[in-house]
């Protein structure tokens, strides 16, 4: 597992501001300070980070030995990112309607997120709890209830076939499979310059039903 040298990320969705670029979470400093602080924004921001400090919080309590040294890694980063993918698309009433009480994150492959992901099972987005299912059959994928797919980079032989059995279930898929955002997937992480970004491919989500909010389309690279 790869590790960046920073301290916790603000990588709440907004403005970036000079100096940064788009699609960046700010791994170092704190490139994403929005332009305006005023009114619903400053409201915005503060529930954002407050979120945050609570999950990595969660984090560092139990993994505190291994981070002594100040050190996050991408993953952590990634699993912040996955739950405000939650925050920030929107499914078709028939996939997550109003009665539903989970969002689902899935992860198919060999899990690169360690622990990572278990604090989110302690949130909620959009007023529902949030669930996180590992799935290593792939034939198991069809009967699973997921509104996010991780596509770790063990099925890289079979992301073809991943995509195909998704394809017509409004399901976000994502991975950090190099140039998957340009190959049908929804959403890429990228490491460039030892910050993680994000790469959309906004065809792709519209085909399957999603909405992405403009928020985060603004810290991202969109392939259209």
């Amino acid at each position: 597992m790869r590790s960046i040298a920073s301290q916790p990320p603000d990588i709440s969705p907004g403005p970036v501001s000079r100096g940064s670029r788009p699609g960046t979470v700010g791994l170092l400093g704190d490139p994403m300070k929005p332009k305006k602080r005023g009114g619903p924004l400053k409201i915005f921001r503060q529930t954002i980070q407050t979120t945050l400090l609570l999950l990595l919080s969660l984090v560092l309590i139990a993994k505190a030995p291994a981070y002594a040294d100040n050190h996050i890694s991408e993953y952590k980063v990634k699993a912040v990112y996955l739950y405000n993918f939650t925050k920030f698309i929107s499914w078709p009433e028939s996939t997550l309607p109003d009665t539903s009480h989970t969002i689902n994150i899935c992860v198919v492959g060999k899990n690169p997120f360690g622990s990572f992901l278990e604090p989110l099972t302690q949130l909620k987005a959009q007023d529902k709890a949030l669930t996180v299912e590992f799935i290593e059959n792939l034939d198991a994928l069809e009967t699973k209830n997921c509104q996010i797919l991780f596509i770790a980079a063990s099925e890289k032989d079979a992301v073809a076939k991943i995509l195909k059995k998704t394809s017509t279930r409004h399901i976000l898929t994502v991975s950090d499979m190099e140039g998957f955002a340009q190959h049908v997937g929804m959403i890429g992480f990228v490491v460039k310059d030892n910050k993680v970004r994000l790469e959309i491919n906004l065809s792709a989500a519209r085909q399957a039903g999603l909405k992405i909010s403009a928020k985060l389309l603004e810290i991202a690279t969109v392939i259209q």
